[in-house]
């Protein structure tokens, strides 16, 4: 068997790195959209305790009312204390940390000032 330049091309063509196109950008999640759009609210004018949201379909803007002392779940006060899960149940326990509302008979919500209250407190001492 002779090695002829049609070989060495189809070598060369082996041997050369694929090129991938270029894939569409995939949109994020519910949850990572809604986050994204109330960081990135602007204040209504004339009435500061509304806030513009995106409407369905991302385009339209939609006035919401802004909520002062929210509901927060316990994923989301890990993430502001910087406390594990154990840890903090053993602290509610002991009445160091602030106890969670009963909202219905199997969830439990702490509110956001409460938190806030406790962070100061620890901040001051």
């Amino acid at each position: 068997m002779k090695f002829n330049e049609s070989t060495s091309n189809k070598m060369q063509l082996a041997a050369a790195p694929l090129q991938q196109e270029p894939q569409a950008r995939a949109r994020p999640n519910r949850a990572a959209r809604r986050s994204t759009a109330s960081a990135n609210n602007a204040t209504c004018v004339g009435n500061p305790s509304l806030l513009l949201a995106p409407g369905r379909n991302g385009n339209s803007r939609v006035p919401t009312l802004q909520i002062p002392d929210r509901i927060l779940r316990l994923p989301e006060v890990l993430a502001m204390v910087g406390i594990g899960r154990t840890s903090v149940l053993a602290m509610v326990a002991a009445q160091e940390f602030p106890a969670p509302l009963k909202l219905t008979a199997r969830i439990r919500g702490w509110r956001l000032s409460a938190i806030e209250a406790f962070l100061a407190s620890k901040e001051a001492e």
